[in-house]
Order: structure tokens, then sequence, then C-alpha cells
């Protein structure tokens, strides 16, 4: 329609009182709904690049992970209970996201998209308990990640090692875990070694499962 055409045509249009209002009404709709999506694109945008830089966006109720050449980027992030992290890849190959331990996933078994993710393929995870979370690619487990899960008052929760009675399972496997990464980080391979063997001996579960925590 030309515009000399389109000019007659709101011509015949009798624009009573009420038109006007429905019409002024369905503007600001519009106007609502277009400015809403411009600012959740911006917001996600912005809580991934500060995210990288070490520094959590506290109103971003979704950040993005991409799993890169070189592995996830970010590397880690800082998010909040209830908050959802999407995740990613460009690299023309499958991927699967997933808690550690590889190749079981139990620390955090909720946390793992369950098959391979192809390229293109976005899965969200709403993180609902609070703590640090490692994860990695369960097809290429050297590619590795953290999501810290701020609690309600926006505080790091540290999950207490010296109890002998755990929530769930995953939280006594996350302590075998940083007993023996914090074993091999200060005293070297040999000592790690040494608590792998002897959970191995006294922690039925540790046996079926101490591949991963030799990975």
């Amino acid at each position: 329609m030309s515009f000399r055409k389109l000019k007659s045509a709101i011509k015949r249009i009798k624009f009573t009182p009420k038109k006007i209002i429905v019409l002024t009404l369905f503007v600001i709709v519009l106007s609502e709904l277009i400015y809403l999506v411009a600012v959740k694109d911006r917001v996600d945008t912005a809580g991934s690049i500060l995210a990288g830089m070490g520094i959590s966006l506290p109103f971003a109720s979704v950040q993005t992970v991409e799993l890169k050449e070189d592995g996830f980027y970010p590397k880690e992030i800082t998010t909040k209970k209830g908050d959802t992290v999407k995740f990613i890849t460009k690299l023309g190959r499958q991927f699967w996201p997933a808690s550690n331990l590889h190749p079981t996933h139990e620390i955090y078994s909720e946390f793992d998209s369950k098959r391979p993710m192809e390229e293109g393929e976005t899965w969200n995870f709403t993180f609902n308990d609070p703590g640090r979370w490692e994860y990695h690619d369960h097809l290429a487990p050297q590619y590795t990640g953290v999501i810290v899960v701020l609690d309600e008052s926006g505080r790091e929760t540290r999950l207490d090692c010296s109890k002998e009675e755990f929530v769930n399972s995953g939280q006594k496997r996350k302590c075998w875990q940083e007993h023996i990464v914090a074993s091999l980080n200060k005293e070297g391979v040999e000592p790690a070694f040494s608590i792998i063997a002897e959970l191995y001996e006294k922690e039925p579960v540790f046996g079926a499962e101490c591949h991963g925590y030799v990975h």
C-alpha cells in the first residue's frame, strides 16, 4: 500500500474517544513488551561479561556459560539460589555439562544435562542448592568450570566436612573430593593417593566410584 492510500484510509477511520483510548493502551503495552525484551537481553549479556571478570550481577537471573576451544567461559561464575545458568557451545560438536565427579556426576546429581547437547542447543539449569559446584564436560572431562551459588542472604556457604552426618550422599562425596584435592595441592601426588587408598578400604561407596576421584 502506498503512503497516499494509507493516508486516505486513516482519514476514513472515525476516531471516537473509546478507540483513541484503546489504541493508546495498545501502543503503551507494545512499547513495554519491546522494552522488557531488550532489557532482558542486555541484563543476560552484562551478567555473563561481569561474571567473566569475577563480578556478580545481583539482578541477573540468567547467566550464560559457553564451551569454547579452551574450555568453559567464564570458567567460574557467581549466582544466587534460584537463579538459572544457560549452557551453550558453538564448537561444532556435542557437549554434556554435568556435576563432578566424572563419570558418575554424583556430587550434585540434578546438575546434569543427562544427554549430549548439539551445537546451538541450549541447556538451562536452575541452582536451588547454595554452595561451590565444580562441573565438567562429560564428553571431554578436561574441560571444567565452577558455579558458586550464594544463599538467600547473598553469602557463599561452605560445607562443613568435619561433621559425621551429611544431609545427602552428594555432600559426603564432595568432602571426599575436597580432602583429596587439598592434599594433592599441598603435599603432592603420593599423599593424595594414600587418602584414596584409605577411603577405598573404609568406604564401600567410594571404592565403587574411585575412578572419578582419580580423575
